[in-house]
């Protein structure tokens, strides 16, 4: 597969994640529709896991990498429950999705930087002001 190739899939599957999501809002309590959405999204991965154990395939394992990505896992589905309370308050739930990716971006970028030594150059400086500029557009009326 090619890189190409992948980001289209991941491209599709996550935007029609996020129509889905819309489609369930309204009615119903956004903390319940992150938690349900965060499990839906546990699921999938669950089941090649146990696809791969029933085929008994070799998955190389790293107890280290495997603690880090949980933990990981557990920060953006709190994170996702926290965030989305908060925000479906005041702003409608396509705004609100929005918000969520952008900030997730810039907090990604910031965190890089500071905490592992990534260097910013003028892809990741554009990057970021644009997402700034995108967080104002959604907000502003």
């Amino acid at each position: 597969m090619t890189y190409i190739t992948a980001i289209a899939i991941i491209s599709i599957l996550w935007g029609v994640a996020e129509i889905l999501r819309k489609l369930s809002a309204g009615g119903t309590d956004s903390r319940l529709l992150s938690v349900t959405f965060n499990l839906g999204a546990f699921v999938a991965p669950f089941i090649w896991l146990v696809m791969a154990y029933l085929k008994k395939e070799t998955i190389a394992t790293g107890a280290k990498s495997i603690a880090l990505s949980t933990l990981g896992g557990a920060l953006v589905g709190i994170g996702c429950v926290v965030l989305f309370d908060v925000l479906s308050k005041n702003v409608s739930t396509s705004v609100t999705l929005g918000l969520v990716h952008v900030l997730t971006i810039l907090v990604l970028i910031v965190g890089s930087v500071i905490f592992l030594s990534d260097q910013l150059n003028l892809k990741v400086v554009l990057g970021f002001a644009l997402s700034l500029a995108g967080l104002f557009l959604l907000t502003t009326k």
